[in-house]
């Protein structure tokens, strides 16, 4: 009996990479909203050090130029939050989104898989069956052989 040949194994080899492609793509997109995520922390740390600083300004005597130019540095803080949330949001968006391609793309590499894994046992036991068939072939001969 020839050797097992999966017609598809060209096509099972590109939706690895597919696959393997698409994981690496989450994966980055992934690491970009973490990294976004972190952007937007920091602003909120910086934010909340500048009004700690605004509040321990209004203890003492007031630098009313320092004190304006906190509470600008604040204004502006917070309009930075404003905008890194949007770019967070949108960075999540798109990790989902490629989370969803890459666990279509492994679905698709797993149904070729069970079919090339079905192809293999159907192959296995065709094998089994002209391998009985010879030993039952060899078995009477034998017998044949000593009838004589």
């Amino acid at each position: 009996m020839k050797r097992f040949k999966f017609s598809l194994e060209t096509l099972l080899k590109y939706r690895i990479n597919m696959e393997k492609k698409k994981k690496e793509d989450w994966a980055r997109a992934k690491k970009e909203r973490v990294k976004a995520e972190e952007r937007l922390k920091q602003i909120y740390r910086e934010e909340r050090e500048r009004r700690e600083q605004l509040e321990s300004l209004m203890e003492g005597e007031i630098d009313l130029k320092l004190f304006n130019l906190t509470q600008r540095y604040i204004g502006q803080l917070m309009r930075l939050e404003k905008i890194q949330s949007k770019i967070v949001e949108e960075k999540k968006k798109i990790e989902e989104e490629k989370l969803k391609e890459w666990i279509e793309a492994r679905k698709s590499k797993k149904v070729l898989e069970n079919y090339r894994e079905k192809k293999w046992r159907e192959y296995v036991y065709e094998l089994d069956k002209e391998e009985q068939k010879i030993v039952d072939d060899i078995f009477l001969n034998s017998k044949r052989y000593h009838e004589n």
